[in-house]
């Protein structure tokens, strides 16, 4: 039995989020070492799998979360440098 013979593969960080994560930062926004990148639904499956790949290539990560408890889960638990908490903002210019 290979590894992508399991359906539990195709949802873990080796799977569609962390492929979707990996492309997304490295093909497309390709930030260089000192820049910093903000994620949107950074607790959700491919944000948390952007968290790890900052540390390993020098930039920062800044991610966007609903409510006080998910932004502290997105900087204790994923390791993102910060998380704004778009719930506590009346409107977008007071982001």
């Amino acid at each position: 039995m290979h590894f992508y013979d399991h359906l539990s593969a195709y949802l873990g960080a080796v799977g569609m989020p962390g492929v979707t994560a990996w492309h997304g930062l490295t093909k497309i926004c390709q930030p260089k070492s000192g820049d910093t990148i903000t994620v949107s639904a950074a607790s959700g499956a491919v944000g948390s799998v952007v968290s790890q790949l900052p540390k390993a290539s020098g930039y920062r990560a800044v991610g966007f979360a609903g409510g006080a408890d998910k932004c502290r889960y997105v900087v204790d638990e994923l390791g993102f440098d910060a998380c704004i908490d778009y719930k506590a903002h009346g409107d977008p210019k007071s982001l």
